[in-house]
């Protein structure tokens, strides 16, 4: 006899489509973010020991770029049970120049979306470039 063909749902969200969305928003000294249009951001969460990738996507007009991402992501084995992850943004150029690097937003609570075909809830944050590193 075949096996079930449902998908079964973990309580705690496995097989679950799972997503966030947030509105970044650069914000620099150094330089004009309209130079950023149409270079790719990059977001992450950073942990102890590592940096996951969560999403990455064009910079739009005005420094503004929208990034949707699973929150599970955030999870890694340095923070297995991670619920509000330490966000930093980066701009790179094409060729792989950092251009701008945020400070990092620590323990950012974002709203979670359970429904495949439900909207994502916005979270909206600006991202501040961080002094040199």
């Amino acid at each position: 006899m075949a096996g079930n063909t449902h998908p079964q749902v973990h309580p705690r969200g496995m097989g679950v489509t799972m997503h966030v969305e947030i509105q970044a928003r650069l914000e620099t000294r150094w330089s004009d973010v309209a130079s950023f249009v149409g270079l790719r951001a990059v977001l992450y969460d950073v942990d102890p020991l590592s940096e996951d990738h969560l999403a990455e996507e064009l910079v739009a007009d005005g420094g503004v770029v929208r990034l949707r991402f699973d929150p599970r992501k955030s999870r890694s084995f340095d923070s297995p049970s991670e619920t509000t992850p330490d966000l930093r943004l980066v701009v790179i150029r094409s060729d792989g120049r950092l251009v701008f690097r945020s400070r990092v937003i620590d323990n950012v609570r974002i709203p979670v979306v359970l429904e495949p075909n439900t909207p994502a809830v916005l979270c909206e944050l600006t991202f501040v470039e961080s002094s040199l590193e």
